[in-house]
């Protein structure tokens, strides 16, 4: 639920000449998180897991800073006819605002606000169905692979320790890839960076599949990471700028529970395929081929770098 509302929101406090570069710095989050947690759990499991649990839900009072610096979203406000509070909030934000200034805005948008079947009604039909398939196929792509990452390395000869290590180091290569997919997203939009960090993560994972080295096995899942988040940094921003205000955030809770779909399907049928021998290279293959599929299906989504959000 967090997840659904956090771009939609930042991306409606950023002007849009910043909001590619931004929005992408903000998946960042996932792999520091992914190391704080590895942190956290080696430093305090010896206490057990309720400690480690603990200390993982403190990082929630962190929405007590949020609540309190945080302003809420001129384009929510505007749409509701809040103009005043909307005018003030961009103000905060270093917009040059008169004063009684009047927004335009759709009163039909405030009434129809978060119907999910508007998303398919029009013009959005396409873009939802698409939008849809490349959260499925990217999420079955990734977590299929990463959920059962330590037992292919275990396979290639890694103690268990050694698999853990070798993931947290796959998330310090997350780091820049998002650094290089924010710098370059800025400059040459969404399209042109999403389609060929998704292709060289592909061409990555079956350069995994086929490594016959220790270090050809390292390289191969290190440029996987780079790559494949890199994407999913500039794909969480453009993802949730094909929406206007009113269902921005209804189409990002669709998305994301396609996502939630693949994760939960993708571990289950990579396992099963695991356990009838179907061979590390062939599942690792059959894994990259729906990275595959969302490259096709975003390649006819619309370009969204520096367009005003609606």
């Amino acid at each position: 639920g967090i997840y659904t509302v956090t771009f939609p929101y930042f991306l409606e406090l950023l002007p849009s000449r910043l909001r590619g570069r931004a929005a992408v710095y903000l998946s960042v989050g996932w792999p520091i998180g992914v190391l704080l947690a590895v942190g956290v759990t080696q430093l305090l499991g010896g206490l057990g897991w309720h400690v480690v649990a603990v200390a993982s839900g403190l990082a929630g009072a962190w929405v007590f800073a949020i609540r309190a610096w945080v302003p809420e979203s001129p384009y929510w406000l505007a749409e509701r006819g809040r103009h005043a509070e909307a005018a003030a909030v961009l103000r905060k934000l270093g917009a040059d605002v008169p004063e009684g200034t009047v927004f335009a805005s759709s009163a039909e948008g405030k009434e129809r606000a978060g119907q999910p079947l508007d998303l398919f009604r029009g013009r959005l039909l396409r873009v939802t169905v698409l939008m849809l398939v490349v959260n499925f196929a990217f999420n079955w792509g990734y977590w299929g692979l990463q959920t059962w990452l330590p037992t292919l390395l275990q396979d290639k000869g890694l103690s268990m320790s050694a698999s853990l290590g070798f993931v947290a180091l796959s998330a310090v290569f997350m780091i820049p890839g998002y650094v290089s997919a924010s710098l370059l997203t800025g400059r040459y939009g969404r399209k042109k960076v999403f389609l060929p960090y998704v292709g060289l993560a592909a061409v990555s994972g079956v350069a995994f599949a086929y490594a016959d080295t220790l270090t050809s096995m390292y390289v191969a899942n290190f440029a996987l990471s780079f790559f494949c988040l890199g994407a999913w940094g500039v794909w969480n921003t453009w993802n949730g700028e094909f929406y206007p205000t009113a269902l921005r955030a209804t189409g990002y809770s669709w998305a994301t529970a396609a996502q939630l779909g693949a994760t939960s399907l993708a571990p289950s049928v990579v396992g099963y395929l695991l356990a009838r021998a179907t061979g590390h290279s062939s599942t690792i293959l059959f894994i990259m081929a729906f990275l595959t599929v969302a490259l096709l299906c975003a390649a006819p989504l619309p370009e969204t770098e520096g367009k005003d959000l609606e």
